[in-house]
């Protein structure tokens, strides 16, 4: 709780000390009520003339030290008077006027430090002596300190007539809670600091600050987490390398989902990853900026996306999922797609919520690498599963068709990328795709192997002429199966894709299924009344799940039902599958 202590020596010396801790009152003795010859006021500035300097330790931190450059520039700024700095190294004990900022060799630095209570952000301005002293166990809290004195008390006591600046002493025990405040008069005092070791936070902070100006006519800075000091007011977006950042995700992040944590008056984004920084970004708008609320200590705002878990159908062996992730469609049209680096999140949490097996995917570009490389570590860190990618990039490939898979459940015996390049007209471009391949063993079951093809197939209207894509697209396919076939006799083989089949009424998807002698997934599924049709492209076929004709039993083929619209356009399919 807060108390102004005055500066009349005699009241300290009848109390003997200032206690930090007590009521919540503020308490102001009356100077017309205590004589001393120590009552005589302090001033900071007197007559348009610096009386004091600033004192601090040669070891303090950067962070400490670009608060004590604020603090300066801020005094200078309403005042027009400088007041200068040196190292405590330099300073004359026995001579000079001093305000102590921080662990100083002085004496009075380490007597006000002692009578602070620890583990708490708790400060002291005080007088001690001829000096003034800043006192604080963290540098969080001398930075609170700092901005408190210029933000609060040189406010008050600066008289520009005759241009003197009295000292008042402030202590605070570390027990209030200090808001997050978006009210017109406190917001220009944040700045936006994102974490820069990840990708995909600098445009989340940059909506923001742009959403700020516009509502409220404000133009706050953006920093990176590692180009800025930390202040007292920020809005920390991921996991940046403050304080606050290391305690609020000490307990992980779930992926799709956020939360706001307010402490000491910085606000912290806790979010699974860009896309769910871009979610809890909006609500923080809408809810909070535009009606200039404040956010009291604690947690704020969660998101209402629950986990869903899908587990595995009793009696099923193995779960494939197909996969179609847009990442070029995302390229082609922004404004209706997240940027790659949001949507790599999206997959994660569909990884994390149907935990697949084995998954194809189609249609990945060059910007969905690395991120989604990222969350499958975070998926192994945060939920306990493991999952790889091989086949990650094929140079030249306008886009890819990778396949993850459980490597906690299977062993990866064989990768292969086999590419299809096409001439297209009128634009006479080179178009190279592929299918890709891998085969896997079972962890706990050597005799279990599973091998899974992935690709995307091309539509007519792209430019081929004559034959459509398709074609090779199926020859190409169907040629790889009946090579996994041959070279690893048992193995259950399965081919996942974006066949575009509705174009052309199945003719290629049935030619690649006829050559294969396959059977499609949903077509047992719905022979057996196991299959849920409930996403919106279902009904038109565009993506498929074919093994060997007679050789597993679907005890569920569904597309996966997300609660978030955005989910959906991924356009996952899963089929729970026992073999016979």
């Amino acid at each position: 709780m807060k108390k102004i202590f005055s500066f009349i020596f005699v009241l300290m010396f009848v109390f003997n000390c200032v206690s930090c801790t007590g009521g919540a009152e503020e308490s102001r003795s009356d100077p017309d009520t205590l004589v001393s010859t120590d009552a005589v006021p302090l001033e900071v500035i007197s007559d348009g003339n610096a009386a004091y300097s600033v004192v601090y330790d040669e070891n303090c931190s950067a962070s400490l030290y670009a608060s004590i450059e604020s603090f300066l520039s801020a005094v200078y700024e309403y005042t027009g008077i400088s007041i200068g700095c040196i190292k405590d190294s330099q300073a004359d004990k026995d001579n000079g006027k001093y305000i102590l900022v921080g662990n100083t060799c002085f004496e009075q630095s380490s007597n006000a430090l002692a009578s602070l209570p620890s583990n708490t952000d708790a400060y002291t301005i005080e007088r001690a002596g001829e000096h003034i002293v800043f006192a604080g166990h963290y540098d969080s809290a001398l930075a609170a300190a700092l901005s408190y004195f210029v933000d609060t008390l040189m406010i008050k006591n600066y008289d520009a007539n005759t241009k003197t600046l009295v000292f008042e002493e402030w202590c605070f025990d570390g027990s209030d809670a200090v808001p997050a405040s978006f009210v017109s008069s406190d917001i220009a005092k944040y700045s936006i600091v994102y974490c820069a070791s990840e990708d995909g936070y600098e445009q989340i902070a940059q909506t923001l600050k742009d959403r700020i100006k516009t509502l409220k006519g404000v133009d706050i800075s953006v920093f990176k987490d590692t180009d800025s000091s930390e202040s007292a007011r920020e809005i920390l977006i991921g996991r940046t390398n403050r304080d606050l950042s290391s305690l609020s995700f000490k307990d992980g992040a779930s992926l799709m989902a956020y939360k706001m944590v307010v402490d000491k008056g910085q606000l912290q984004i806790v979010c699974g990853g860009p896309y769910s920084a871009k979610m809890a970004v909006n609500k923080l708008i809408n809810t909070v900026i535009e009606d200039g609320n404040d956010l009291s200590t604690g947690e704020h705002l969660e998101s209402d996306l629950a986990k869903e878990s899908i587990p595995l159908t009793r009696g099923a062996d193995v779960r494939i999922m197909s996969a179609n992730i847009l990442s070029e469609g995302a390229i082609k049209q922004p404004d209706r797609f997240p940027k790659s680096v949001q949507r790599a999140e999206i997959l994660a949490k569909i990884l994390v919520d149907y935990t697949p097996d084995i998954v194809g995917i189609q249609e990945m570009d060059k910007n969905y690498h690395a991120p989604l490389k990222r969350y499958l570590q975070i998926i192994k860190e945060t939920y306990g599963i493991e999952y790889s990618m091989v086949l990650e990039r094929h140079n030249g490939a306008v886009n890819s068709s990778p396949i993850i898979y459980r490597s906690d459940k299977f062993r990866l015996d064989y990768q292969k990328f086999s590419p299809v390049q096409y001439r297209t007209e009128p634009y006479n471009d080179e178009y190279s795709t592929g299918v890709s391949s891998a085969k896997f063993t079972s962890v706990n079951d050597p005799d279990l192997q599973i091998a899974v093809l992935s690709a995307h197939w091309h539509w007519e209207n792209e430019g081929v002429s004559e034959i459509p894509k398709q074609y090779y697209d199926a020859i190409c396919m169907a040629n790889e199966f009946k090579y996994l076939e041959a070279t690893y006799p048992g193995v259950h083989v399965f081919c996942t894709g974006d066949f575009n089949s509705h174009r052309f009424k199945r003719q290629y998807l049935n030619q690649l299924v006829d050559d294969i002698q396959g059977q499609i997934a949903s077509d047992i599924a719905i022979a057996n009344g196991v299959f849920k049709a409930s996403f919106k492209h279902q009904g038109q076929l565009i993506d498929h799940i074919i093994g060997k004709a007679g050789t597993f039993d679907v005890l569920l083929h569904a597309p996966t039902q997300n609660r978030s619209e955005n989910l959906t356009d991924h356009q996952p399919i899963f089929a729970d599958i026992k073999f016979k």
